[in-house]
């Protein structure tokens, strides 16, 4: 028998619980194809099937019924043990700030995830606009936030990484391109982005870097949001900078296309915090977040587990997804 995962019995045992793959998925934050993965390795383990497949739903069978009562009492054990681990867990109220698709999927899950493993203490999530930017915000003990980052003038643990892509509207010939060179991405009007955002995020996602002084076309009215910036770019203002997730956040992987471009720089999601914070739960936040990040992100976040077959989103020349986001080596 192969090794059997406590991640696939708590996907079984949800899947009881909650009468269906569809409902177990919601409730687990996984992709309905995450569970059914699941299910069919943990089948496979065992050399039985725990369910039988009906066209409306699912039912137990004698061998499910069976492994139900052993299963829970692993996950019980597992998570008892995990307990005993950290029995010198730290207590105290965490308020951390998130911006407009900052971890993408991951970041529902991450904090829940962060609640269950830490019930001493008060975690408050602050929700953040764009205008608020920065690698640390007074108030806040953490954020969970993009690029830029100053490595010198926070304490950062990375949780993933994405190259950028260029978002252009559909209609335009460049969505046709494979991959785009630095000066054809220069040649391309650009979507306007509002003063108010903080500069040092507009320089770093209007390619400043790239530039070298050259004037860039931008166009539109100054969008100060994601899903203003998303309007602006279908309705031919001018391209932008994005990744993959932060299209799918925002809801728009069926109205933009995304093009890979030379020299792309790579863009990461950060937890960070003060330098001068050593507090023990200040640790255990940077230590749990990229432990979760490791064990789950796969599970939601559609590059890592293979599941995101979208053409506009993703380029229908795009190859190897699976490797377009990607974990720290130290995470």
């Amino acid at each position: 028998m192969d090794s059997v995962e406590i991640r696939q019995l708590r996907t079984f045992i949800a899947v009881v619980e909650h009468g269906g793959f569809r409902r177990a998925a919601s409730k687990l934050h996984f992709s309905q194809p995450t569970v059914t993965n699941h299910i069919r390795q943990l089948e496979r383990s065992l050399g039985v099937l725990l369910f039988e497949r009906l066209p409306g739903g699912v039912r137990l069978t004698l061998a499910g019924h069976n492994f139900l009562v052993s299963a829970q009492r692993l996950v019980d054990l597992s998570d008892a043990a995990a307990a005993a681990a950290r029995q010198d867990r730290v207590t105290g109220t965490l308020r951390i700030g998130t911006f407009p698709a900052a971890a993408a999927e991951l970041t529902r899950p991450l904090l829940l995830e962060l609640r269950r493993r830490a019930p001493t203490v008060n975690i408050e999530v602050v929700t953040l606009n764009l205008g608020d930017w920065a690698p640390i915000i007074p108030g806040l003990d953490a954020l969970i936030v993009r690029d830029p980052i100053d490595l010198n003038r926070v304490r950062a643990t990375e949780l993933f990484h994405e190259p950028m892509l260029v978002a252009v509207p559909w209609q335009w010939p460049a969505r046709d391109s494979t991959r785009l060179t630095a000066a054809e991405l220069l040649a391309l009007p650009l979507v306007r982005l509002g003063p108010e955002l903080p500069h040092e995020l507009r320089a770093f996602w209007c390619v400043e870097d790239l530039r070298n002084g050259a004037a860039i076309d931008f166009r539109g009215y100054g969008a100060s949001c994601l899903e203003d910036i998303a309007d602006d770019i279908a309705c031919g203002f001018g391209a932008a900078l994005t990744t993959r997730s932060v299209l799918r956040s925002v809801g728009e992987s069926n109205r933009l296309w995304a093009v890979p471009f030379d020299c792309s720089p790579v863009t990461h999601v950060w937890v960070t915090t003060r330098i001068e914070d050593r507090r023990p739960i200040i640790h255990a936040l940077h230590t749990e977040a990229a432990d979760i990040t490791q064990r789950i992100g796969s599970l939601v976040l559609p590059e890592l587990s293979g599941t995101d077959h979208s053409d506009s989103c993703s380029g229908n020349r795009a190859q190897n997804k699976a490797q377009d986001v990607m974990f720290p080596d130290n995470a």
